[in-house]
């Protein structure tokens, strides 16, 4: 006999979807159920994932039997929040009793035939998992999903460099990480490394030449390493940059708040160094749109180039804190680094900008020639021109909350149109709907006229007769 809680059980349900198959062997499609006379465990394989739930409470007489992830849905959707249930075996049944007092029973398949999964790693030390499921996570949008690239669908463990590196082969992000597994290691892309809560608990990694597992006291998930070399990903960091633009965290979060805002499906997306301000820019059917980054830094004057959006998102999202975008020119990789990560992507073929130069020329104003040292000599001394610089920083403060502003007004308009669309249908649903009631109410009456018509017909055929 073995109890389970509503959250046991749907956790149970949830993470076992992520590693059953659904190819034709009947087998793999099942949950094993295993119980003994102290604890019970469930497993979950495709045999190339093992998740397995164990306890070393309850249990009963010992059997093994398969059960349908169906089987499953269905008691956990028999349950409620707070409600509790206990699962007996008997005659090759699931006998289910839940805490409302009804009792179901299901049918099992004889595990005879259930494939062997991978033994439990017991030989090496267990390492904290915590750190390589939070970076591993952080990795995983970067590394290729083309089936045609199997080494490139994995996220790579560089145990010389202590990182994580991840490329589909037009980007590719490094991580630091205090892992301390002493080999290099295939990390396989899979959901519950994604996105399991399971490993909120501490857990601890173990790795040999084919396994990696990762084990709590309710939970051992195993998956097997991608086999192949990883390519040499040193090669493609730049080792030197022409320019440098500083961004701190807080910018960071703004500058991820702009391109979300800004990006469209088509189009040419861009980064401008204009006038001392970073500047995002969207040249599509629509038209032009720009945005400047408060607070961009730099000491040089960086190029133009055309970015992809999600690429570059996905590139400051991995970032954590103070943020240095190095550039060279538009056909070089561009970098994009923090205290801990490191991301390179390679800008797209753009145009000469000529129309979204002229947009941002339009809206910021033309660039300020470059001050001469002597100028920036008697700027230190004379108050006057400190005045005018901090004039000019609350100007250029002014511009981003009219720009905030002008966004906000924008989504303010498409939020009533929206709230337009939805009272129109409304009302068009109100109408339809006394149409249909007065129909209802016409065929009612003409029902009733018609059936008094019958009985008329009725009485005066039996007076004729």
């Amino acid at each position: 006999m073995i109890q389970f809680k509503y959250n046991e059980l749907q956790q149970i349900k949830t993470n076992f979807a992520r590693v059953l198959s659904k190819s034709s062997n009947k087998f793999l499609s099942q949950v094993c159920v295993e119980i003994f006379a102290k604890g019970f465990q469930l497993t979950a394989t495709n045999l190339s994932e093992t998740l397995v739930y164990r306890s070393k409470e309850q249990g009963g007489t010992p059997s093994e039997f398969l059960i349908s992830p169906e089987t499953l849905k269905r008691i956990v959707a028999g349950m409620k929040r707070g409600d509790s249930v206990v699962l007996r075996y008997e005659e090759e049944k699931l006998q289910v009793k839940f805490s409302n007092g009804m009792s179901l029973s299901y049918l099992t398949i004889d595990s005879v035939n259930y494939p062997e999964t991978l033994s439990e790693l017991k030989s090496t030390e267990g390492l904290d998992a915590s750190d390589l499921i939070v970076n591993y996570r952080r990795a995983y949008n970067t590394a290729s999903t083309d089936p045609a690239k199997d080494v490139l669908n994995s996220i790579f463990f560089d145990s010389e460099a202590h990182k994580l590196v991840a490329t589909d082969g037009r980007r590719l992000l490094n991580i630091k990480t205090e892992l301390q597994v002493k080999q290099d290691t295939l990390i396989p892309l899979t959901k519950v490394l994604k996105v399991s809560k399971i490993f909120e608990e501490e857990s601890l990694i173990k790795v040999d030449h084919k396994t990696i597992q990762i084990a709590n006291s309710s939970w051992l998930y195993q998956c097997q390493q991608v086999e192949g070399g990883y390519p040499n990903w040193r090669t493609v960091v730049p080792e030197s940059y022409e320019s440098t633009i500083d961004l701190s965290g807080c910018e960071l979060a703004f500058f991820c708040d702009t391109i979300r805002q800004l990006q469209s499906d088509k189009g040419e997306h861009s980064l401008h160094w204009h006038d001392n301000k970073l500047i995002f820019a969207v040249n599509d059917e629509s038209g032009q749109r720009a945005a400047s980054i408060v607070g961009a830094q730099s000491n040089d004057s960086p190029k133009s180039f055309a970015v992809d959006p999600n690429f570059l998102l996905d590139a400051l999202i991995a970032a954590h804190g103070d943020v240095q975008i190095h550039l060279t020119d538009a056909s070089s990789p561009i970098c994009i680094s923090s205290s801990n990560t490191q991301s390179v992507i390679m800008p797209k073929r753009g145009s000469d900008f000529k129309v979204i130069k002229a947009h941002i020329q339009e809206k910021y104003g033309a660039p300020k020639a470059k001050e001469t040292s002597t100028k920036t000599i008697q700027q230190k001394e004379n108050p006057i021109m400190n005045e005018n610089t901090e004039v000019s920083a609350i100007e250029e403060i002014n511009q981003t909350i009219e720009h905030l502003l002008e966004i906000q007004a924008e989504a303010k308009s498409k939020a009533d149109e929206a709230h337009k669309l939805i009272r129109d249908s409304q009302a068009g649903l109100k109408s339809l709907a006394r149409q249909l009631k007065a129909y209802e109410k016409d065929t009612l009456k003409k029902l009733k006229e018609y059936q008094q018509t019958q009985v008329l017909i009725s009485k005066l055929q039996k007076v004729a007769a």
